[in-house]
């Protein structure tokens, strides 16, 4: 689960950029 962690913040940073 820890290993996921990065990329879902990566992933909403991309969003929240996105925005």
């Amino acid at each position: 689960f820890l290993s996921l962690i990065p990329h879902a913040i990566s992933a909403i940073s991309a969003i929240a950029n996105h925005l």
